[in-house]
């Protein structure tokens, strides 16, 4: 039975960052399964086009179970209690088979990734999944709904070290059309009269 940790941490983002650092200098550890609860603020002069998720320094140290470091986008609010998974399979994903007493799943995992490491002792510097369309709607709507925050679940099969998890948002200015005002409009149009103008009495002169 996995034991459930919640790591709270709120980051508030200047309006032209694009990152949020979720963690770093701590461990994964099983049979534990990590809740990260990260706060960030969505800036409304842009477009949110495209998020990713990139661990660096990541050192597989200790053996217990296959070698994979599971990675969840959990939505909805954190709920405490044992979480029970529904079979032991390696490849079953924790998030997605938890349920509470009720028998009800405390969560909507949507599975990012898993990093599979060939063996202990091993230390990969650095990869990124990138968030596919339904992930980055569903963080978005996450931080929209939830006062900023987002919830990011860790299910690893053996203990790493990690150095630091990074989720970054690619973001494109909003544009807005502005429209000439009624005066200004007029103008246009009697400056380009009195250019028509010119250029047929020079047409006649010629």
């Amino acid at each position: 039975m996995k034991k459930n940790i919640l790591i709270g941490i709120a980051v508030s983002i200047a309006s032209l960052a694009q990152a949020v650092t979720i963690t770093s200098n701590t461990s994964f550890s099983a049979p534990n399964a990590y809740i990260i609860q990260t706060a960030y603020t969505l800036d409304p002069n842009l477009n949110y086009i495209g998020a990713s998720i990139t661990f660096n320094n990541v050192t597989f140290t200790h053996s217990g179970g296959d070698y994979t470091l599971n990675y969840d986008l959990l939505n909805g609010s954190y709920k405490p209690g044992t979480l029970t998974p529904k079979n032991n399979s390696e490849w079953s994903d924790y998030f997605t088979t938890a349920t509470g007493s009720n028998g009800k799943l405390l969560y909507n995992a949507y599975i990012l990734g898993g990093k599979v490491f060939s063996y202990q002792g091993q230390t990969i510097p650095t990869w990124t999944t990138d968030f596919n369309s339904t992930a980055l709607k569903d963080i978005l709507s996450d931080i929209k709904n939830n006062n900023g925050y987002f919830d990011l679940g860790f299910d690893p099969n053996c203990v790493y070290t990690v150095g630091s998890i990074t989720v970054d948002f690619t973001t494109t200015p909003k544009t807005n059309i502005s429209v000439p005002d009624q005066a200004s409009t007029i103008s246009l149009l009697g400056l380009s009269l009195l250019g028509l103008l010119a250029l047929r009495r020079k047409v006649c002169l010629n």
